[in-house]
C-alpha cells in the first residue's frame, strides 16, 4: 500500500518540487533587480576595445569586452567607459593597452566630439601608444553620441610619431592595419 501511494503522488510531487526549483532560481514576483540603478545614477552597457594576447586564435589584434557599468548621472558615459579601459579587461584573455607611464591628463566632450588628453613619462615606444590610441578611439565611437576622437598625447596628436587629427570610424579601418603585433 506504501508503494502505491508514493506512485499516486510523484506526479504531484515532481510539480512541486519543479516549483521550488524555479522560485529558488528565478525568485518570486516582479522584483527590481540589484543592479537598478539608485535615485541619481544610471546604468550603460560599454563595448570597451582591449589588445588580444592571442591574435593568431582569434585572428584579431583588438576585442571587444562589454561591460555594464552604473555611475552617477553628473559623469559623462564617455568618461567612464575610458575610466572602465584604464581599469583593464576582466578575461584573461585580453590585455590593457595603456602602457607604464601613461596617464590620463582629461577628457572632454562637445557635440560628437571627444578629445582625450594623456601624458607621458619616460619612454614609451610609438606602437604602444598606437594600440592605446586606437583602443581609446574605437571605445568611444562604440558611444552613440561620439562620431570623432581625439587622442593628444602632452597636448599633441600623435599616431606613427606624426601628428594625426581627429579619428571617425573609417580612420580606425585604417589605422589597424598599421597596428603592430605585441
Amino acid at each position: 500500500m506504501h508503494n502505491s501511494n508514493a506512485k499516486k503522488y510523484a506526479p504531484a510531487l515532481c510539480v512541486v518540487l519543479a516549483c521550488l526549483i524555479a522560485v529558488c532560481v528565478f525568485g518570486c514576483g516582479q522584483a527590481q533587480s540589484s543592479t537598478s540603478p539608485e535615485p541619481g545614477e544610471r546604468t550603460a552597457e560599454l563595448e570597451l576595445a582591449f589588445i588580444d594576447r592571442d591574435p593568431a586564435r582569434s585572428g584579431q589584434l583588438i576585442r571587444y569586452e562589454t561591460r555594464v557599468c552604473t555611475f552617477d548621472s553628473s559623469r559623462r558615459t564617455a568618461q567612464v567607459a575610458i575610466d572602465e579601459l584604464w581599469r583593464g579587461p576582466s578575461s584573461g584573455d585580453l590585455a590593457s593597452p595603456v602602457p607604464e607611464g601613461v596617464e590620463l591628463s582629461d577628457i572632454t566632450v562637445s557635440g560628437d566630439t571627444a578629445l582625450v588628453v594623456l601624458s607621458r613619462a619616460g619612454e614609451v615606444s610609438d606602437a604602444d601608444m598606437l594600440r592605446l590610441r586606437t583602443c581609446i578611439t574605437m571605445t568611444l565611437l562604440g558611444l552613440d553620441n561620439i562620431s570623432k576622437v581625439g587622442v593628444y598625447v602632452d597636448e599633441i596628436s600623435y599616431v606613427d610619431g606624426e601628428p594625426e587629427g581627429l579619428m571617425s570610424s573609417e580612420d580606425v579601418a585604417v589605422q589597424m592595419d598599421k597596428l603592430p603585433e605585441e
